[in-house]
């Protein structure tokens, strides 16, 4: 299941994925250039706006993933992915 735009009660996810165990709700963020980041905003946005609330209940796996989107190259400046329970986090930059 694929959700766009999804609404919750504080707003909305730029994208929610549903798989057989996981759920992801990516959040997008425009910047600038590769210097600039906006990762730790939009994690904080997922989590602030419980974009994941709803599959809370659900037993599958959550996760965060927030991406910088580049202006001037037009390309993924960078990611970071969260899961849910233990704080694990994963970033990276494209090469």
């Amino acid at each position: 299941m694929r959700q766009v735009e999804p609404h919750s009660t504080k707003g909305r996810a730029d994208l929610v994925l549903a798989t057989g165990e996981t759920v992801y709700a990516f959040e997008f963020k425009a910047v600038k250039d590769a210097s600039e980041s906006r990762l730790d905003e939009a994690l904080a946005q997922i989590s602030s706006r419980g974009y994941l609330d709803p599959w809370r209940a659900s037993g599958k796996r959550l996760v965060s993933v927030a991406a910088d989107y580049d202006l001037a190259k037009r390309e993924l400046a960078g990611w970071r992915v969260m899961k849910d329970g233990p704080q694990e986090q994963t970033t990276r930059k494209p090469r």
